[in-house]
């Protein structure tokens, strides 16, 4: 389970690693459910919703943006190629938790929210970021993972 006061703690401007090592230890399923239903409610009425893509490092580096104070710059959809779907393309009743982390997944769990928050949102994509160490120049610093570990594959932490 996730103490945000050791998170931040552990987040360092100019280098992330302990504090994605601190989550890879510690996120829970139930934490990252609650933490992408509150993104994807936050976002409930822009015209396109995004949510990081199941690579593990993007997921981790958009959950301490969020948590800890956006401490990197970010490049927006710099892995995302992809043009954002139609939420409604295909209609779902529940959301499709034996899909658990496939597209339709995200999909059935973003009508749904929509529905139970009345959300006007249109489209979705899963996007890539890059983020970058914040610098007083030009210097663009890229943080690179070489772990590209999928959702799919990831072991959450066990619940206490």
């Amino acid at each position: 389970m996730i103490n945000r006061i050791i998170l931040k703690s552990l987040v360092d401007p100019k280098d992330p690693d302990r504090a994605l090592q601190y989550l890879e230890e510690n996120m829970t399923e139930k934490e990252y459910i609650d933490w992408i239903t509150e993104k994807i409610i936050k976002q409930k009425d822009n015209e396109v919703i995004k949510i990081p893509i199941i690579i593990m490092f993007n997921i981790f580096m958009d959950y301490i943006q969020d948590t800890c104070g956006q401490p990197y710059n970010l490049f927006e959809d710099s892995l995302c190629n992809e043009k954002p779907v139609n939420i409604y393309d295909e209609e779902f009743h529940n959301v499709l938790i034996n899909e658990k982390w496939n597209f339709r997944y995200y999909l059935s769990l973003i009508q749904d929210l929509l529905k139970k928050h009345n959300g006007s949102a249109k489209k979705f994509i899963l996007s890539g970021n890059f983020y970058t160490i914040k610098t007083d120049d030009d210097v663009v610093d890229l943080i690179l993972s070489d772990d590209l570990t999928t959702i799919e594959k990831f072991d959450f932490a066990k619940e206490d």
